[in-house]
């Protein structure tokens, strides 16, 4: 699935930048369907993720990854997926350049980018995601803060659990009542060896994930 999905999205990159000099119409079609293919390649990296937990794939590398680089590239991918839903996100570094984490690169990507998409889906349009990368403590963090809908304080203590995926589908009412987002995050932060919980904000949703700094 990613091979044709990933032609699919090269070439229509292509149409995009071309048709932006023919018709306004036709270049904004192309990009819409530009972030859907985004979109669906979110989807199978996320079963590719339940895939690993179910069949308890073997401890993963973890290797020295530059804390403050990897973050705003991690931020970077998500910026198409917040426009295509009328959403910004604002960055703020606040992690000195060298430091550095040791972690599964991959897994602690894929973590951090569901807390961005999750916050870009239920952020409410016109208003903006933040993303804070902070180091302090002898620890390195993003917090993900939005104006959504808040969590209950039952929903934050089962968010990341199979438990808590399965309540909030018979629920039907709950803001985290569609997809596997959050339970793929904790997969991958289990993985990249770091730790992931909720914020509990004045307004809004926030999250964050953090871990030792290293070296």
């Amino acid at each position: 699935m990613r091979n044709p999905l990933s032609a699919l999205h090269s070439n229509l990159n292509y149409l995009s930048t071309a048709l932006g000099t023919i018709d306004r119409d036709l270049k904004e079609a192309a990009v819409d369907a530009v972030a859907s293919c985004d979109g669906l390649m979110h989807v199978i990296e996320n079963m590719e993720i339940l895939s690993f937990h179910v069949a308890e794939g073997l401890p993963l590398p973890h290797v020295a990854v530059g804390f403050s680089a990897f973050v705003t590239e991690v931020v970077e991918r998500s910026r198409l997926a917040a426009e295509s839903h009328g959403v910004a996100v604002q960055f703020l570094d606040q992690v000195p350049r060298g430091v550095r984490v040791r972690s599964n690169r991959q897994m602690l990507a894929r973590a951090v980018e569901n807390l961005v998409r999750g916050a870009i889906q239920y952020c409410p349009p016109g208003t903006a995601v933040s993303v804070v990368a902070k180091s302090e403590g002898g620890r390195c963090s993003v917090e993900v803060l939005d104006l959504g809908t808040p969590l209950q304080n039952e929903e934050s203590e089962v968010l990341f659990s199979v438990a808590g995926q399965l309540k909030s589908k018979t629920g039907g009412a709950g803001r985290y009542s569609r997809g596997l987002g959050f339970l793929c995050v904790k997969i991958c932060a289990d993985a990249a060896g770091a730790e992931v919980k909720a914020l509990t904000l004045p307004a809004g949703q926030g999250f964050e994930i953090s871990l030792p700094v290293y070296g």
